[in-house]
């Protein structure tokens, strides 16, 4: 059997913490790496991570102001390549543009055991994890609540999941890096 990476077993290490105040005194130190994560969840899908069971929310809005309509889609195609020659062709432009910029990509990664008692939340959106103009301050990261939040219930907290509202308070920040 191989030998879990220092980074892995420091990941691991968050499913034995039994205090909020002690979790984030580790999570402090703590950087999770794409491919520690993506370990993690095919572990816990393997059932690698008894008694923990794996449940995942994926999301990616795009407001409908953003979604160009037909007859500025016909614009840009009547164009032809250059400068936009109609206002309808500059406005596909513009929200294509704006659709990169302004869409979201929400991942949610729960651990969970059957009876609801222990369970931990990593999620993010796109916007978490680029390295310019984050709204962390140092930079990539993913958030996480878990069972030791007082007054935080796994099914409230996976509705909000599931309806997009995740707004948890005192989540912390771990930092994330794609490598």
């Amino acid at each position: 059997m191989r030998k879990l990476s220092a980074s892995l077993q420091h990941l691991f290490e968050v499913f034995n913490i039994e205090s909020k105040r002690k979790l984030e005194v580790h999570c402090r130190e703590l950087i999770v790496f794409r491919a520690d994560l993506t370990s993690l969840i095919l572990a816990a899908q393997h059932g690698a991570l008894y008694p923990y069971c794996y449940a995942n929310h994926f999301e990616h809005r795009i407001s409908p102001t953003l979604v160009p309509r037909k007859e500025e889609r016909e614009a840009l195609e009547k164009n032809g390549v250059g400068q936009y020659k109609t206002k309808a062709a500059g406005k596909f432009g513009r929200k294509v543009f704006s659709l990169f910029r302004e869409q979201r990509a929400l991942a949610a990664h729960l651990f969970y055991t059957p009876d609801h008692k222990h369970w931990y939340l990593f999620y993010f959106d796109n916007r978490d994890k680029t390295q310019h103009s984050n709204h962390w301050m140092h930079g990539p990261h993913i958030h996480l609540v878990c069972s030791l939040w007082p007054n935080l219930l796994l099914g409230r907290v996976w509705e909000q999941v599931q309806s997009g509202q995740l707004t948890f308070p005192s989540k912390i920040h771990l930092r994330y890096r794609s490598r």
